[in-house]
């Protein structure tokens, strides 16, 4: 007898709500991909007209989100136990 390793069956099963999000997910993947272009026509022309939050969505999609910084001032104090 085999031990260890992949065997069929094997594992913690999925529960039924894992299984309902995953076939949504899938059939809304499925749909946005086949109206991907009249829904990026219509979200373009938004942006043009001046929808702002269109318009940075795209850009961050697009390039990606810009790099923030952050500054901190103030004192910093290292404890060393010996």
């Amino acid at each position: 007898m085999a031990r260890g390793g992949l065997r069929p069956n094997a594992g913690r099963k999925k529960a039924n709500h894992t299984i309902s999000a995953e076939n949504a997910r899938a059939y809304i993947i499925k749909r946005v991909t086949e109206e991907l272009e009249p829904i990026m026509t219509k979200a373009i022309e938004q942006a043009k007209a001046g929808d702002q939050p269109t318009r940075k969505d795209l850009m961050d999609r697009a390039y990606g989100k810009p790099v923030e910084t952050l500054q901190v001032q103030g004192e910093m104090k290292l404890l060393v136990d010996v």
